[in-house]
């Protein structure tokens, strides 16, 4: 059954099954209809628009302007066009054939909120399975935007697809505050209501370009595995990464900085890891949760020096909860590490000529960290740096020595790291197997020669004296 497209003056228009709804004035839309709705957009000079969409069927939305010279949305000017798109009902959202988008792609410079909230979205093709299916917040310009697409709280978005790709360019937005799944199973039949097998297996999420991507507090994502390149993303919510295929479940590649704040949770399977590469940084706040059996930093891509800052106590853990999560450096990849609270690896691998620059940045006299197993038999050339060093801060387990590695600590002074010889730092006994990392400081011969003639001075004063 067919409905009206109606102006809030009432105007109704006739036909809603053509590929292109053109909005013609700046105004109020409300769209309730069965059909299947292309595009909507808006002519040439028309902004400030709200549209609220209420549909069963809803087809590759396009939002935004249509070119003033082909007189259709399929590519868009630099007309700015500030609107604010809503669609509720449950609406299932597809498009047939090899392809499929769905989101905003609209003019660069404009402000467009695009909000799916109020029912159960499945994304997928009448015709089966996508090889890939891309949502993105923007059109492919790389001009500063101010666009947002919102998968509300009281939503649930099932994706089925082989891959997920989502984009938001500079200054856009991608905001996940509902339940978000992505399964690699062919949707059932176009219909409303479709039940989603228990046991669907998961597919893959890709987030790519330079917007940024918020897992809200409300939001949970379930998905195989997730890689993100050159994006700004917050995870305030639950991200379970379900892949028991690929080793690497949470990849962060390019300039990515990724932060999990208080209450947010990352679990990975049991054997699976993180992999940091190139200037990625993974930034764990006080009350994240992280389940991971390893960090790793590098892959055969080579290194630049991804980042790792843990300002919470203790947020790493495998996934069993049981133990530390293991921390492992490519040969030849710089890892940059930063703690600020106690914070434990239940087992370090070391590989030749790999760095770690780590930084103490505590803030009680009580933290430290805690290396665990410190693996690297072997090894030459490896580099530890550390910066703010303090006596009994840095722990670890030394069931298998590393041979060959240099010690250098930052000297404020010099404002560079200075190489220690290995009569000036030790490790001293802990207890229970561990031990700390102590400074010796034994005297260069010089500082022997001005101590024994400090004491020979004040042995001559305290003669004459007497």
């Amino acid at each position: 059954m067919k409905k009206a497209l109606l102006l809030t003056s009432c105007l109704a228009v006739s036909s809603l099954f053509a590929d292109n709804i053109a909005i013609s004035s700046s105004d109020q839309y409300t769209i309730e209809t069965d059909g299947l709705i292309t595009n909507i957009y808006a002519t040439a000079g028309v902004s400030d628009v709200n549209v609220n969409v209420t549909a069963n069927n809803l087809y590759y939305l396009y939002a935004g302007h249509a070119d003033s010279d082909a007189g259709h949305a399929d590519s868009v000017d630099s007309k700015q066009l500030d609107a604010k798109y809503t669609v509720t009902g449950g609406a299932t959202v597809a498009r047939s054939g090899s392809g499929g988008v769905f989101g905003i792609r609209s003019s660069a410079g404009s402000s467009t909120t695009f909000t799916v909230k109020d029912g159960t979205y499945n994304i997928g093709s009448k015709d089966g399975l996508f090889k890939d299916i891309v949502i993105e917040a923007s059109s492919s310009s790389t001009t500063g935007n101010s666009q947002k697409l919102i998968f509300d709280s009281t939503s649930t978005t099932n994706v089925f697809t082989s891959q997920l790709v989502m984009k938001a360019n500079l200054g856009t937005t991608i905001e996940v505050n509902g339940k978000f799944n992505v399964y690699n199973v062919a949707l059932p039949s176009l219909t409303k209501n479709v039940v989603v097998p228990a046991d669907a297996p998961y597919s893959k999420i890709n987030l790519q370009q330079s917007g940024s991507f918020t897992l809200g507090s409300t939001g949970t994502i379930n998905t195989d595995t997730m890689t993100i390149t050159n994006t700004k993303t917050t995870f305030n919510g639950t991200l379970n990464l379900k892949t028991t295929s690929e080793t690497n479940a949470l990849a962060l590649a390019g300039n990515t900085t990724a932060t999990f704040n208080n209450g947010s949770k990352l679990y990975l399977e049991s054997g699976k890891r993180i992999l940091l590469r190139d200037n990625a940084t993974l930034t764990i706040n006080q009350g994240a949760m992280i389940e991971a059996d390893f960090v790793r930093f590098g892959d055969d891509k080579g290194g630049k020096g991804a980042k790792l800052i843990l300002n919470g106590k203790d947020v790493l853990k495998n996934p069993a909860g049981t133990g530390d999560s293991n921390l492992l450096i490519v040969s030849g990849y710089k890892a940059d590490i930063k703690v600020s609270q106690t914070n434990s690896f239940g087992q370090t691998s070391v590989n030749t000529q790999s760095e770690i620059f780590l930084e103490l940045a505590f803030t009680d006299a009580e933290s430290y960290i805690n290396f665990g197993k410190i693996r690297g038999a072997g090894v030459t050339d490896a580099i530890f740096k550390v910066k703010n060093f303090e006596n009994n801060r840095i722990k670890g387990y030394l069931g298998e020595q590393i041979t060959g590695t240099q010690l250098w600590l930052y000297d404020e002074k010099l404002e560079d790291y200075v190489q220690l010889n290995a009569d000036k730092f030790g490790w001293v006994d802990a207890g229970n197997g561990y031990f700390w990392l102590n400074m010796t400081a034994v005297p260069e011969p010089a500082e022997w020669a001005m101590i024994f003639g400090a004491l020979a001075l004040a042995l001559a004063i305290y003669r004459r004296r007497k």
